[in-house]
């Protein structure tokens, strides 16, 4: 059974850096190390490592990993979970799913997909859909 879960996320954290400049393209490429705190049905900490491009000062691509160790609905454990997402406009929207086999102690086996999208003041509305 598919289960739904809202919850929200304040920034805490937020250490972004170039990568070394390429030769075989010109936009900005980085490289974010970003802590943050869940509230709502999923209660926690947070820390994810993103890769970003910048086609233009103020948009970007990225992806990366987002590991959470806390409760989903109640259930005490650590999820991984894979991210890709933009960057336009002061607002950042991403989709995220399970990393195969991520889930320790009460959310050993979970699996399921949601996603993310933030505010102006550093908290971000987000969604998963999970079996458990």
């Amino acid at each position: 059974m598919t289960t739904l879960t809202n919850a929200t996320f304040q920034i805490t954290g937020w250490d972004e850096n170039p990568v070394e400049e390429s030769t075989i393209v010109s936009h900005k490429l980085t490289k974010a190390h970003v802590t943050c705190k869940f509230a709502g049905d999923i209660e926690g900490e947070g820390v994810a490592d993103y890769l970003m491009v910048y086609p233009t000062d103020d948009k970007a691509s990225f992806v990366g990993i987002q590991q959470i160790k806390g409760t989903v609905r109640g259930n005490k454990g650590s999820v991984t979970l894979e991210v890709f997402g933009t960057f336009e406009n002061g607002i950042a929207k991403a989709e995220w799913s399970v990393a195969e086999d991520s889930g320790t102690d009460e959310l050993a086996g979970i699996s399921g997909k949601g996603g993310y999208e933030s505010k102006s003041d550093g908290t971000a509305d987000a969604t998963f859909n999970y079996n458990l």
